[in-house]
């Protein structure tokens, strides 16, 4: 991806905001966990670490909520493919909400829609059932 400065999801924008994890419990074997600011590969392997951590946790569900992520690099996406991997071998799932325009455009562009179930919000995320 080439730097251009004033768009969100590029590189011009990946200083600027550090990267933070953050989740709580929701009811019925739900975790939801926000990701904001800037998933470089710097904490990359933090990511991937704590999105398995809590998809152990979570009796039926792990709701991303990306609303605040203005990038991520494809380590960071590893981080999430990891967690998606074993929340199916051990009958869990789960799904990102309210990405930003250019970080759906990149769930889309690497397919990454075929593997997970995008939602506009956590509360559409919350009520949708399998």
């Amino acid at each position: 991806m080439k730097p251009n400065p004033g768009k969100p999801g590029t590189h011009a924008s990946i200083a600027q905001t550090p990267f933070l994890l953050e989740s709580r419990a929701s009811e019925n074997g739900v975790i939801i966990a926000r990701m904001s600011g800037s998933c470089t590969m710097e904490v990359a392997e933090s990511v991937c670490r704590q999105v398995l951590d809590l998809v152990s946790r979570a009796e039926r569900v792990l709701i991303v909520d990306m609303s605040n992520l203005d990038f991520i690099e494809s380590m960071g996406l590893g981080g999430l493919v990891a967690g998606y991997l074993r929340a199916r071998k051990q009958g869990r799932e789960v799904r990102l909400c309210a990405p930003q325009p250019a970080i759906r455009e990149l769930l889309e562009m690497t397919r990454l829609t075929l593997l997970f179930r995008v939602f506009d919000s956590v509360a559409e995320a919350q009520a949708s059932e399998q």
